[in-house]
């Protein structure tokens, strides 16, 4: 089933931490996208309210999803420690937890380049916000891609890295273009 497809889980709620960075990077993005989406409905704007409703519905999952895997891999690790895991068991668990912060990457360049977007054609008066989110997005995607670049199963010839590290650099680049809005 494809990410899109998923129900969507509500990010971490107020006073519980993610179990991890990539939580928090989701959280951020399913909230910066929340926050898109209220000020492109305000301006009228149903399109850009649509996409980063569904941005943050996605990141919500990925949320819940990041903490699931988070926990598989550091049982997985504990048991192996302890002599008691499986090789393959390990490999599994250490792969999702490669593919989860892959896929928050994703989705935070998604939400950079839309907010990088609504800077530059969207309401001229919430635009310090557009870039301040395209910002966060930039800083989430970065965040989830060294995620990913630090998992054990992981090479520097792996195409979840490279998958990654494309997002993270086309995010930094939309909120680069949005900041030079401002001026």
């Amino acid at each position: 089933m494809g990410d899109e497809q998923r129900r969507p889980a509500a990010a971490a709620p107020p006073g519980r931490a993610p179990l991890g960075a990539g939580s928090l990077a989701a959280n951020i993005v399913a909230q910066s996208a929340l926050l898109i989406a209220k000020l492109a409905r305000e301006s009228g704007d149903g399109a850009t309210a649509a996409q980063a409703q569904r941005i943050a519905a996605r990141a919500g999952a990925l949320s819940a999803a990041n903490d699931e895997a988070f926990t598989a891999a550091t049982l997985q690790l504990a048991a192996t420690a302890r002599g008691e895991g499986d090789a393959f068991g390990l490999e599994v668990a250490l792969a999702e937890a490669a593919a989860t912060p892959r896929v928050i990457c994703e989705a935070a360049c998604d939400l950079a380049l839309l907010s990088a977007e609504a800077a530059d054609t969207g309401d001229g008066s919430r635009r310090a916000d557009f870039i301040a989110i395209a910002q966060l997005s930039a800083a989430a995607a970065s965040s989830a891609a060294l995620l990913v670049r630090t998992n054990l199963t992981v090479g520097e010839d792996d195409w979840r890295l490279s998958s990654a590290t494309a997002a993270a650099v086309e995010a930094a680049r939309a909120a680069q273009r949005a900041a030079a809005l401002e001026h």
